[in-house]
């Protein structure tokens, strides 16, 4: 089994929109914005602290009285860990791989394990069912919260209407006009057309970020994407690239 120190801090996810990246550790969830020099933490009985960098450096007692020290100084460490990055950055390998004819290009740090990668943007038009089977990892993407936005929207509009979805043939062109959708982490645009029982979404060109030890758990989606291929080749290049560093 491969485990990390104590220290070892690694973010789990960045979510663009808010320009922050995740940090996980137990039940508690650590925000921070490296820009802005903030952070929010989320306390398993769903309480949350906002604050700035040097709150967090130097905790006061109060604060020291509610929180184990551990998790402190793992929200010490996290704070840091864009620093260490850059100190790091010689370790750091940038590639592509290429799946079923889609290039990604990944970013892979051979000291601390962490990984980047872009996923290029596509637009889809589909039945609902069939994106389903298409697009396995379409459920987990920004940990679900797309598929949930999606799924109320087609719900709520056939709520609405009195058609019923037709599967009978339909002819191009068919225009879409879609409206934004948007998760914590990501921009879309999305329109159900019920006459046509006909989904339109268009996905924008996304960052995932991870770390090899950890990968399956924290990033489902990418270990859904090509039956499963994906992550296969991305461990295949790293292995290699670490090699030859």
């Amino acid at each position: 089994m491969i485990t990390t120190s104590h220290s070892a801090v690694a973010p789990i996810d960045y979510i663009s929109t808010s320009n922050e990246f995740i940090f996980l550790k137990d039940d508690y969830i650590l925000r921070v914005n490296f820009e802005a020099k903030t952070f929010q933490l989320n306390m398993p009985d769903r309480i949350a602290y906002d604050e700035n960098f040097e709150f967090i450096q130097s905790p006061p007692a109060w604060f020291e009285d509610k929180i184990d020290y551990y998790i402190i100084e793992w929200a010490q460490n996290a704070i840091k860990w864009n620093d260490q990055t850059i100190r790091n950055s010689r370790h750091i390998v940038k590639t592509s791989v290429e799946v079923d004819e889609i290039v990604y290009h990944v970013e892979f740090n051979t000291k601390t394990n962490d990984l980047s990668i872009e996923i290029p943007g596509k637009t889809i038009i589909s039945h609902p069912n069939s994106l389903f089977y298409d697009f396995p990892e379409f459920q987990f993407m920004d940990n679900g919260e797309l598929i949930t936005l999606l799924t109320a929207e087609i719900y709520y509009q056939a709520q609405g209407l009195d058609l019923k979805p037709s599967r009978r043939k339909f002819y191009a062109p068919i225009s879409f006009q879609p409206k934004k959708i948007t998760t914590s982490r990501n921009k879309y645009k999305f329109e159900y057309k019920l006459e046509n029982d006909l989904i339109f979404l268009e996905i924008p060109t996304r960052q995932l970020h991870t770390n090899m030890l950890t990968i399956e758990l924290s990033s489902t989606e990418l270990t859904k994407m090509h039956d499963g291929k994906l992550i296969d080749v991305i461990r295949n290049v790293v292995h290699e690239q670490s090699l030859s560093v």
